[in-house]
């Protein structure tokens, strides 16, 4: 699921490099992007409500997920202009840069479990 979250990345790297018209290529790759953010969304939450035991589950719930949105909303501030800087096809190469540590994580906690 951690792949579900990450790969559809390369799906904007595509589009960067190639430029796609065709409306049905269009369509099949952002159909399988969203597909695949939304499975990998789906297991980062239900993760989270796994993690979120103990007394006040609510609560543990509600501060992982300000976590996970403030690990979208950080990078969100600074992502225009690190675009700016080196181009959509630099940027989207170095958002896929930025998924490794996400699998790595993910790796980790997998063994652990």
């Amino acid at each position: 699921m951690a792949l579900c979250l990450t790969l559809p990345c390369i799906v904007y790297v595509y589009f960067a490099q190639f430029q796609p018209t065709s409306f049905w290529l269009l369509s099949l790759c952002v159909g399988l992007e969203q597909l695949g953010y939304g499975l990998g969304y789906t297991a980062c939450m239900l993760y989270m409500i796994h993690v979120a035991d103990g007394k006040h589950k609510t609560a543990h719930f509600s501060i992982c997920t300000a976590f996970m949105f403030l690990g979208l909303m950080l990078p969100g501030t600074v992502a225009g202009y690190i675009q700016e800087a080196v181009g959509y096809l630099g940027f989207f190469w170095i958002v896929m840069v930025c998924c490794i540590p996400s699998i790595a994580v993910t790796y980790l906690i997998y063994r652990k479990l």
